[in-house]
């Protein structure tokens, strides 16, 4: 609710006041006036910053004005996320309850007296939201007819006649978050005034509808949803030719699947007899149905595509690779024509989405060039840290290498613990301590395989105690054969070793050797290389094994931390050059985690907003018909069905319920499992088609330019490392051949 704007400062041009006022002092920024005080500023604005009208309007317009504003913008922004999750919580099955009227007198149920209400929680949160929306958006519209245009963030045309106060607020009140506003707190007042009975139901779930509106007043305080609009209108031509093609090819080739799919009538007595309608499985339809091939191409079916608008659908979801699988050509003709529209839909949305790429990267980076002194910072840590490691591997290399190359076992460490603990943890140290490690990692890839493949029914085995006459779950729950629970002690014990190996001698190596950034003396280096991530991996590994055995339990919650051991393959990157190579990889995501906030923060704002219409386009017509009361006594909500010609109980039973549905259009998976029947429903849906292919095209650009120059950089060092080894090996092989002519020359 609360604007972040920038109020013009004393050295402005000064603004007429209004009505033929005389001209008021121009306020200045509420950063000047913390800075001319002393202290965090006061709570609400001073009189240096304008009429007492325009004090209270900053105080709730202007997030930095004061203090006391920004704790009244972290207020709204609560109430926001507050109403948005009470309303999709509200949707629950759970959390509605039937009326008491509900077949109280035993007469047959009718849809107002059954339809599920929600508590009277949420009816009070709702009312505490709306009095704070109120009281904000009041506040504002009260307060602006005597508010500057330039504080009210209003252009106005300069000239002789003063903007009146009158133009000021019509001008504010029709900005787009303004609307919002208040759209946000309408409906409830519409409805309280109209009530919740009769034939006003459908106008009431409009009405709720409206309430999911406020999810976009968090754009007045979110850079993100204010770098995508900043995006959108850029793009606004690409989107256009997006828009006109994607029309074109959806009136096109929906008219051609309808005349090869849906055009061929029928009255063959496998529809119009109801008898064998009913053993050919299908529905009865007296006067003849439209039909065609069905699956197989043996028999017909009634064909879904009843008509040209009913195939927009089916172009829709094929176009962008959505593909749901509950609409799909089954002739010849029809199957041609999927083909093309395969490629005519890759082609189409590929050509604007490189647009709103390069958009997005114009914003992003010219957003990010406020952190280029921070960046700088972190170069110099980055170098610090090359030194290091290079340091950290120079001792490694020069400790190992002898005159023969590289020992079999560390040896020009001090001290037994020093040489075990390189011995483990260092696999180029020692030729040994290299088989060890490919060993170790052979282990790991059988432990995992072992893992998976004792979860196959083959594998599996019912208990002794398994008693037929008294089933329990405790006595008759299948476990896996005893050779693999043979295999699972070995590896233990392998895992074992070798962690202990490390942690008992990891005191007595030096902190580079252990990898750590500083030296802390003996025991707090040895619980600092215990906390190393891949060390916490290998503890947890072994962990629930050893708590199975003494507490006599291997199911529950101690089963599934053994997924955990699959994790201990990542210790392959401890290998040579895979190990820059996963390095690359993390700095790549760390320098796209602000683009990828983005994306999260805009998913999940658009999950909401895209299910909650989903559900009350799918979700919210309830029925008592006769054919529904067998298997739900109480009535149930019900959708159609897809070919439309019946009804079914709908799969959108709550907000919550169209969360996958959303994430799986979006990313254009389309399992199908969850998809919308209703005309209201497709419209939703083919708008989040095209929300998710910009959702996800805008911050794939970042990564993906980040990981191109991370990548060259990486096979430049990777080059040169390959030469500086080469050199190396060339070296050695210079300094056995001199010990070998010089062992010759001395024994002749």
């Amino acid at each position: 609710m609360v604007q972040n704007r920038v109020v013009p400062t004393r050295q402005e041009p000064q603004l007429p006041a209004h009505d033929g006022a005389p001209d008021e002092p121009a306020a200045s920024t509420p950063s000047e006036e913390g800075a001319k005080g002393k202290g965090r500023g006061p709570w609400f604005p001073p009189a240096a910053m304008g009429t007492k009208a325009e004090r209270v309007f900053l105080f709730f317009d202007d997030a930095n004005a004061t203090i006391g504003s920004k704790v009244v913008a972290i207020l709204v922004m609560i109430t926001i996320i507050v109403s948005t999750a009470a309303f999709v919580v509200e949707s629950m099955p759970g959390h509605r309850a039937r009326p008491a009227a509900c077949r109280a007198s035993g007469a047959p149920p009718t849809v107002e007296d059954c339809e599920p209400k929600s508590g009277a929680i949420f009816g009070l949160i709702e009312a505490v939201c709306i009095a704070i929306f109120t009281i904000d958006y009041v506040a504002r519209m009260a307060t602006v007819p005597f508010v500057r245009a330039a504080l009210a963030g209003v252009k106005v045309r300069q000239g002789r006649d003063a903007p009146s106060g009158a133009r000021v607020a019509r001008k504010y009140a029709t900005q787009a978050l303004n609307i919002i506003d208040f759209l946000a707190i309408a409906p409830f007042y519409v409805e309280l005034a109209i009530g919740g009975g009769g034939s006003q139901l459908a106008v009431i779930r409009v009405l709720r509808l409206a309430r999911i509106l406020r999810i976009f007043k968090m754009g007045k305080h979110n850079k993100g949803m204010q770098m995508l609009a900043k995006v959108l209108v850029m793009s606004a031509p690409a989107m256009y030719i997006l828009a006109f093609f994607s029309i074109i090819a959806v009136v096109l080739f929906g008219a051609l699947l309808y005349f090869t799919e849906g055009s061929s009538f029928s009255v063959d007595p496998q529809f119009t007899n109801a008898t064998l309608a009913q053993a050919a499985g299908n529905r009865h339809f007296p006067l003849g149905v439209y039909a065609r091939p069905d699956t197989s191409g043996h028999s017909q079916e009634a064909t879904p595509v009843r008509s040209i608008a009913f195939a927009f659908w089916w172009v829709m979801t094929t176009m962008t690779t959505v593909g749901y699988g509950d609409i799909s050509p089954t002739t010849s003709s029809g199957k041609l024509m999927g083909v093309l529209l395969f490629y005519v839909g890759i082609i189409t949305i590929a050509l604007p989405i490189t647009i709103l790429g390069m958009n997005f990267e114009k914003c992003y980076s010219e957003q990010q060039d406020v952190i280029e002194v921070q960046k700088a910072k972190d170069d110099k840590k980055l170098e610090a840290e090359k030194n290091r490691q290079a340091m950290s591997k120079a001792i490694r290399r020069s400790s190992m290498q002898t005159e023969d190359g590289t020992p079999w076992f560390p040896h020009h460490q001090s001290g037994l613990s020093r040489r075990i603990f390189v011995f483990f943890e260092d696999s180029s140290a020692s030729r040994l301590g290299k088989l060890v490690s490919i060993f170790i990692l052979l282990i790991i890839i059988a432990s995992s395989a072992t893992f998976v493949m004792e979860t196959m029914p083959g594998n599996l085995v019912t208990p002794d105690t398994c008693d037929l006459l008294a089933l329990s779950v405790a006595d008759c729950t299948p476990t896996s054969k005893q050779i693999f629970k043979d295999m699972e002690f070995v590896f233990i014990m392998i895992f074992t070793v070798e962690y202990l190996g490390r942690l008992l001698t990891v005191h007595a190596a030096t902190h580079l050797e252990a990898g750590l950034r500083n030296d802390r003396g003996g025991l707090r280096n040895t619980l600092a290389y215990l906390l190393v991530p891949l060390n916490v991996v290998d503890l947890v590994a072994i962990l629930p094994w050893y708590v199975g055995l003494l507490t006599g339990s291997s199911g529950g919650g101690l089963a599934v931390l053994r997924v955990l051991r699959l994790a201990r393959v990542f210790r392959i990157f401890k290998m040579g050059k895979y190990s820059s190579g996963a390095l690359m990889v993390v700095r790549v995501v760390a320098e796209s985690i602000p683009a990828l906030s983005i994306l999260f923060f805009m998913s999940m704002l658009f999950c909401v907003l895209f299910a909650s219409c989903m559900y009350f386009a799918e979700g919210t017509n309830f029925s008592v018909a006769p054919r529904w009361l067998g298997d739900y006594p109480h009535g149930v909500y019900i959708r159609p069905t897809v070919d439309g010609y019946d009804e079914e109980p709908t799969p959108f039973r709550s907000i919550p319920f169209g969360f996958w549905w959303f994430f799986t259009t979006t990313t254009t998976v389309g399992y199908g499992d969850f998809y919308p029947t209703t005309t209201a429903g497709k419209f939703v849906g083919s708008i989040a088609f095209f929300a998710g292919i910009v959702l996800l095209a805008l911050p794939i650009t970042i990564i993906g330019g980040n990981f191109s120059r991370y990548y060259m950089d990486w096979v430049e060092e990777s080059m040169h490392r390959d030469k500086e080894e080469k050199v190396v090996k060339a070296q050695q092989e210079t300094v056995r051949e001199s010990m070998r002519k010089s062992k010759i020359i001395i024994g002749s």
